[in-house]
């Protein structure tokens, strides 16, 4: 869960008092009388790039997109057209807004309480250098102290006078200070890492997957996949086939029907119903039975050494302090993965809404013509989705489907987390998307200028 500070001054104090709490005592009081020259020199070196990185975390500004930007239409890019109303923009891709900083952050990563700004586009070098440096110097820190309560243990027959308390108990308190900071960094150091090197998302794209994958098998998850998939194709769903597990398919639709088959009769009753058009087969039968999660396929993660690249920048500037990337922060490389066959924008439910013509994907066509009988054929095939499931979705007010969806919250995959909103959706950790420091009024609903309101007020 993400820390909340009555003063959001003590974010900056907090980390300045441990640093300097920690590092000069431990340097003058302890480790001066043994350390050569250069050890001092080495210590104080990375003491002092603690502080620079620190520095510029706390007040290098991770982007913005320019105001009044507007996304342009790039040929073969498939992205999601969103609208910020506070700031009154256009979202570049993988950009959210902060209800802190209040304004629009270019591949946000969370808003960071100890460095009162957020982590994004530009300042994640420096945050991940800060990270860095203080887990680097808390190492020889704890090594050296260590040192030290190994010979206390191995003193402690000696007579008491022959041991300086003050410095015994200033190395036990420091030891516990220096402990704790040095796990915490190493943590969310790690946290980092992963997220970045090995799947190429941030932070608030790693709990995307995990709510794409705490859904993957509800029916709602796929009636939104396939309206999508229509609005960015131009035809209906096709088969899936998994590349991955076929064996998890089968054990992930044994469980969803050993859910339903614990099922009382009286709750069979309900399911049986005429009124309501959701059924156990019925909900089964819209989640395809050869597809996994394992099968979606995240856009932005390119290889481990071009993830480090696109988010540090060349390899020779990585502990430079002014080390960063190079690109604007709007637009990013993507994977050429053949093996996406949804093919969808990123994440492929479209976020918080599954009303037409709330997205507009963005996208280009040589022929204008081609564009227009595209955009209609589309049109046409998202209504004809859209009224086919209306039912449904008006039998979401009914008493009878409320019902039913309650009886879908017991086994594994019917928690009760099952059908909630994007900005209602919690993680393992009890972590929304708040918690990272996204405003969600932002992401609630998206109002977007239709294509034919574009060209006349650029006309």
């Amino acid at each position: 869960m993400a820390i909340v500070l009555q003063w959001p001054w003590m974010g900056i104090a907090i980390p300045c008092f441990l640093i300097g709490g920690i590092g000069y005592p431990a340097h003058f009081f302890i480790f001066k009388d043994r350390f050569s020259v250069q050890k001092q020199v080495i210590y104080q070196l990375c003491l002092t790039m603690i502080w620079i990185s620190y520095y510029l975390a706390c007040t290098v500004l991770p982007g913005s997109p320019p105001k009044g930007y507007k996304s342009e239409l790039t040929k073969g890019r498939k992205v999601w057209k969103r609208y910020c109303k506070k700031c009154e923009s256009d979202k570049p891709e993988r950009a959210h807004h902060c209800k802190t900083c209040r304004t629009c952050v270019l591949k946000m990563d969370h808003h960071c309480p100890w460095t009162m700004n957020c982590v994004g586009y530009k300042n994640m070098p420096h945050f991940l250098r800060f990270l860095f440096w203080v887990i680097i110097t808390t190492g020889i820190t704890f090594f050296e102290l260590g040192k030290d309560l190994v010979q206390y243990y191995k003193d402690r027959n000696l007579p008491s006078y022959l041991i300086s308390k003050s410095k015994m108990a200033l190395v036990i308190v420091l030891s516990l200070m220096n402990l704790v900071v040095l796990f915490s960094i190493i943590v969310l150091f790690l946290r980092e890492v992963y997220h970045i090197v090995f799947t190429g998302r941030t932070q608030i794209e790693g709990w995307e997957c995990e709510r794409i994958e705490s859904q993957f098998y509800s029916e709602r998850f796929w009636r939104r996949i396939k309206k999508n998939y229509k609005k960015v194709h131009g035809k209906k769903l096709p088969e899936l086939t998994t590349w991955k597990n076929a064996e998890k398919v089968h054990y992930e639709m044994d469980y969803l029907q050993e859910d339903a088959d614990q099922l009382d009769e009286s709750q069979r009753n309900i399911l049986s119903s005429p009124r309501n058009p959701k059924t156990i087969s019925d909900h089964q039968s819209i989640v395809p039975e050869t597809f996994t999660y394992d099968d979606l396929v995240f856009p932005y993660d390119l290889s481990v050494y071009d993830n480090l690249v696109e988010t540090l920048g060349p390899v020779y500037t990585w502990l430079l302090p002014w080390g960063g990337p190079r690109s604007d922060g709007l637009k990013f490389k993507r994977s050429d993965d053949a093996e996406d066959q949804l093919d969808l924008p990123w994440p492929p439910d479209g976020e918080d809404s599954y009303e037409p013509g709330d997205y507009e994907l963005t996208k280009t066509y040589d022929d204008p013509q081609e564009e227009e009988s595209h955009s209609g054929a589309v049109s046409t095939n998202v209504t004809e989705e859209v009224n086919d499931n209306d039912n449904y979705i008006d039998s979401d007010n009914d008493s009878v489907s409320s019902k039913v969806s309650d009886l879908f919250k017991g086994g594994k995959y019917f928690d009760n987390r099952l059908n909630l909103e994007r900005t209602e959706w919690m993680n393992d950790f009890g972590e929304n998307l708040e918690d990272f420091g996204v405003d969600i009024d932002t992401e609630r609903t998206t109002h977007l200028r239709n294509r034919s309101q574009t060209r006349k007020t650029e006309n």
